[in-house]
Parts: structure tokens; sequence; C-alpha cells
């Protein structure tokens, strides 16, 4: 079960999410949690205990990914 937002690690996260778009985009959806964890530099049950599982992890790298277009997509129709 993740835990709650006060119990989370962000640098901990960010590492999980920056390892995981790196690892997947190499192996794909099927590459192996174990190897997430390994270049996040953290255990395997620390990854479920911040997204609760795959699947969940995936969605957060969306997630992310599409408010970071968002955002930049806003600041390209302001200008400079």
């Amino acid at each position: 079960m993740p835990r709650l937002p006060g119990q989370i690690d962000k640098a901990k996260s960010r590492a999980i999410l920056d390892a995981a778009v790196v690892v997947l985009g190499e192996g794909g959806l099927s590459t192996p949690m174990d190897e997430i964890a390994r270049r996040a530099g953290v255990s395997k049950q620390t990854i479920y205990n911040h997204f609760g599982s795959k699947a969940d992890l995936i969605r957060a790298i969306v997630a992310v990914s599409s408010r970071r277009n968002s955002a930049r997509r806003r600041r390209e129709v302001r200008g400079p």
C-alpha cells in the first residue's frame, strides 16, 4: 500500500521516477521493477511504498510528463 503524502521522501520519489523513465524507455514495460530500483538506488519495496504498483508508477510518470508539457506550452504561448 502506498504511503501517505507526508510520509514520502520526495527526493526518492524523484529518483524513482527519473530511473523509471530511462529504464522503461530502454527495455519497455516488461522491464523488472528490480532494475528500476537498482538504477534509482532504492529497494524494490521502496518503489511499492511510494507508488503502490508498477501500473501506478507508470501513471505517475504520465502525470508528471503531462504537467511538464502543459507548463512548457503555457510558457511558449505567453512568449518571452
